[in-house]
C-alpha cells in the first residue's frame, strides 16, 4: 500500500487549469476531441508537477498504483490509454484501461502500473525497479479526435519499513529502530549528567566537611 504524503507543483492543485491536454483534431462531423478530466500543468507548459509519496514495507511481493479518470465525449469515446514513463527509460509504456462507471459519451476509466518489489537481505532492505515514474493519458473518440494530457511525475520510497521476520533486526520496523536509537542515546547522556552531577554534589559536602 503506497502513502501519498506530500504534494508540491509549480501549478497548484487547488486551481487546476481544466482541461490540462493537448487537443487534436480531424475533419468529421464533430471537432470536439475528448476531454479527460485532468489535474496538473496547463498545455505546453514548461511547468512540471510533482508527487511526494512515503511508502509503507510490510512483506509485499509488488507495488500496485491503481489510477482512476473521466472522459468525456459526446461522439463517444473510443479508447482511454494511461501512459507512463518508468525510471530511466526513454520509452512510454501504454496501458490498457477499464470502463468501471458511466458510458462511452461519459465514463470512469480505471488502470494502474504494477512492480515487483524484493527484499534485499545484504542491505535489508526493500528493493525496487525505480523511485520515480512520470503518467499521463491519452484518450481518442469514435472520430478520430484524440487528447493527451501533460504529465504529473511520482517519486519517494519506503519511510517505514517492516523487515522479514527472518531479519536480523527482528521484524522491528527501521523508522522505530531509528526513533529507538535517538531515545536511547538522549537517554545515555542524561544518566551521564546525573552522575556527573552526584559526584560533584559529593566532592563539594567532601570539601564542606573538612573545612
Amino acid at each position: 500500500m503506497v502513502l501519498l504524503s506530500c504534494t508540491y507543483s509549480a501549478t497548484s492543485l487547488a486551481n487546476p487549469v481544466e482541461p490540462s491536454a493537448l487537443v487534436h483534431h480531424v475533419p468529421s462531423d464533430s471537432s470536439s476531441a475528448p476531454i479527460i478530466d485532468w489535474f496538473g500543468p496547463p498545455e505546453n507548459s514548461t511547468e512540471g508537477m510533482t508527487i511526494c509519496w512515503d511508502g509503507l514495507y510490510n512483506g509485499q511481493t509488488e507495488e500496485v498504483w491503481d489510477f482512476e479518470v473521466w472522459v468525456n465525449d459526446t461522439d463517444g469515446v473510443d479508447s482511454v490509454i494511461f501512459r507512463f514513463l518508468c525510471g530511466s527509460s526513454s520509452e512510454w509504456e501504454n496501458k490498457t484501461t477499464t470502463l468501471i462507471e458511466g458510458n462511452s459519451t461519459s465514463g470512469l476509466y480505471a488502470g494502474n502500473l504494477t512492480y515487483p518489489v524484493e527484499w534485499n537481505w545484504e542491505k535489508e532492505y526493500p528493493v525496487v525497479p525505480y523511485s520515480v515514474f512520470s503518467f499521463k493519458v491519452f484518450a481518442n473518440d469514435s472520430l478520430g479526435n484524440w487528447a493527451e494530457t501533460t504529465t504529473r511525475t511520482y517519486m519517494g520510497g519506503y519511510v517505514v519499513v517492516y523487515p522479514p521476520s527472518t531479519s536480523t533486526t527482528l521484524g522491528i520496523p527501521y523508522g522505530w529502530l531509528f526513533l529507538g536509537a535517538i531515545g536511547g542515546a538522549f537517554g545515555i547522556v542524561a544518566v551521564i549528567f546525573v552522575l556527573y552531577s552526584i559526584r560533584i554534589r559529593r566532592s563539594l559536602r567532601a570539601s564542606h566537611e573538612e573545612v
